[in-house]
């Protein structure tokens, strides 16, 4: 037999060879006699065979383990879900009645399956003085310092909020602004539109001094220039007879939402100032003496949070 180089395959002896050499054997037919050439060919091949074969050894304990593993996690996932002790029936539309209610004290979610979730997307979040773009914040919660291009601020932010507001109170929106079909006006100049319905007439500050005023008013008296026919209609008399709001709650409403709805930026109300409104201050039916003048006693509990985010400056303040 030669000799192997170092790294070659062993030669595999195969059932011919073997055969050759029991040629002289006397063979009485014996079954036993004629599987023996079989199991010592089927050795020597599995000693030939012994790399692979350590390797499907090794890939099959791994396959064991991740099934292990799964079977495991998926015992923990079970015993959770069991854990929360549910009753919903398998088939509602069957159901005779309503699902019978969990008592809130054995409805416990174990520590390991609650979700912890993050607000991360700041947008277009920038530095006071220095601007990425001018094209910022939703078009229903933009500003009209950012439409006609005059200089903005922590302001935008304000203004947004109160656009927000009126949606969670009445679900639409204050302003949502649409582009002529007959191409006779723009979608921001009917932005603007529905502003000076609202709010009255634009200052000079914003139909003089912006970048976009000169295309969208005529600069001496602060009209629009392609939209003349406007129709006053005040956010007090909105939320009472469009979103029929008692009249004293939908004057204290505009009362909160006004100032920080000031078309002049400067002027707008600030965050601080708007969370001090009475408003927010006052109780509201079903709260108890005792939560009157604590934090479950506002109209909304997320109010107070949503009107005190911090100013960009604040926010960015060291970085």
């Amino acid at each position: 037999m030669p000799k192997l180089r170092a790294g070659c395959v062993r030669p595999r002896i195969t059932l011919s060879s073997l055969c050759r050499k029991d040629a002289a054997r006397d063979t009485d037919g014996d079954s036993h006699d004629d599987e023996a050439p079989k199991e010592e060919t089927a050795q020597v091949s599995n000693f030939s065979d012994a790399p692979t074969a350590a390797v499907a050894a090794t890939a099959h304990t791994a396959e064991a383990k991740h099934q292990e593993k799964t079977s495991l996690e998926l015992e923990t996932a079970t015993a959770q879900i069991a854990s929360l002790q549910l009753s919903v029936p398998l088939s509602p539309s069957k159901a005779s009645g309503p699902p019978p209610r969990t008592p809130r004290s054995a409805a416990v979610v174990p520590e390991s399956a609650l979700l912890v979730s993050k607000l991360a997307d700041l947008g277009n979040a920038c530095w006071i003085d220095k601007h990425f773009t001018d094209d910022v914040t939703t078009r229903q919660y933009r500003s009209p310092e950012v439409i006609v291009g005059y200089k903005y601020g922590p302001e935008i932010d304000i203004w947004a909020t109160a656009c927000m507001v009126f949606e969670l109170i009445t679900g639409e929106f204050l302003f949502d602004p649409k582009e002529a079909k007959n191409g006779t006006h723009s979608r921001d100049e009917d932005h603007l539109a529905l502003m000076i319905e609202l709010l009255g007439r634009m200052p000079e500050c914003l139909h003089s001094r912006g970048e976009r005023s000169k295309d969208l008013f005529v600069k001496k008296r602060g009209q629009l220039r392609n939209i003349k026919h406007l129709e006053s209609w005040g956010l007090e008399e909105v939320l009472h007879e469009k979103y029929k709001i008692a009249l004293e709650e939908a004057r204290e409403i505009a009362d909160f939402l006004l100032p920080m709805l000031a078309l002049d930026p400067s002027r707008r109300a600030t965050a601080e100032l708007a969370l001090s409104h009475s408003w927010l201050q006052r109780p509201r039916a079903g709260d108890t003496k005792d939560q009157s003048t604590s934090e479950a006693a506002l109209p909304n509990a997320t109010l107070p949070r949503l009107l005190s985010l911090p100013d960009a400056d604040e926010l960015f303040d060291g970085r």
